[in-house]
């Protein structure tokens, strides 16, 4: 009963409540000199209802923070990647990359075709050598020295030339680096500045280098010693297809070998 005095009058209006029974309870007690057993029950019953009503405390402190927990357990290992793996596109497939063929690689990312380009041409129209470049070859021979005379060594452009090579053009340079004549003299050469590990021509020149020579002896472009091929034996110099150079052996075996270079007109 007192709480609900309390929800509806407030704490105010319940003491006011609570003074006007212990009015009512003094004028009986001073009436009767004692308060009766229900009398006394009633007024501990109030008092007990009141009993913690005073103002809210203030809020108590933090509590202190907790230990930091374990570490957890180690992740499992991740699997490996996918590598880059090639496999080959026929040619003639309509797709991807036609008569051509290829490969196509394949990774983690995808697939890739890389098609082979079409095959080009080095050189110019015609497939002769272009003006002012340079190809290089080797020659040798060996004789079994049965007699005196001459030995024929084929000197032949892989690449034919566009003109035939002059005979005041056509040089063999002997193991000195000097110009062979065809009266075995010899002269340093303006036109054949390489060697026989490095063979170079200047432009419209044939210079034929020598490694070793023995039981041999060389002649020169000059006086017919380097004839055209396919040429008469009079025809000095170098045809598009190339040359003979021609030695002369003694009656010991002899053997030979060098390299040769023939440039292009630059013009």
């Amino acid at each position: 009963m007192f709480s609900i005095f309390r929800n509806r009058f407030g704490v105010p209006g319940v003491i006011a409540v609570i003074a006007l029974v212990f009015a009512m309870i003094g004028g009986a007690y001073a009436a009767s000199g004692s308060l009766t057993a229900k009398q006394k029950k009633e007024v501990k019953a109030i008092a007990k209802s009141f009993q913690g009503t005073g103002p809210t405390g203030a809020n108590g402190k933090d509590g202190t923070n907790g230990a930091n927990g374990t570490n957890g357990a180690n992740g499992k290992n991740g699997t490996n990647g996918i590598g880059v793996t090639g496999a080959p596109i026929a040619a003639g497939a309509s797709e991807p990359c036609g008569e051509a063929g290829g490969v196509a690689y394949t990774s983690a990312s995808g697939t890739e075709n890389v098609c082979n380009g079409e095959e080009g041409s080095p050189w110019t129209a015609g497939g002769t050598l272009p003006l002012g470049q340079t190809e290089t070859g080797a020659w040798a021979f060996l004789s079994d020295g049965d007699g005196v005379g001459f030995t024929r060594v084929q000197v032949s452009f892989a690449i034919p030339l566009a003109t035939e090579i002059p005979v005041a053009n056509a040089h063999f340079i002997n193991t000195a680096g000097e110009e062979v004549l065809f009266d075995l003299s010899t002269v340093p050469s303006t036109a054949c500045l390489g060697n026989a590990a490095a063979p170079t021509a200047t432009p419209g020149n044939l210079c034929i280098y020598t490694g070793s020579l023995s039981g041999a002896t060389g002649t020169g472009g000059a006086n017919g010693g380097i004839k055209k091929a396919g040429g008469s034996g009079s025809s000095g110099g170098a045809s598009t297809a190339g040359s003979i150079l021609i030695l002369g052996v003694s009656g010991t075996p002899g053997q030979g070998n060098g390299t040769w270079a023939v440039t292009a007109p630059s013009s």
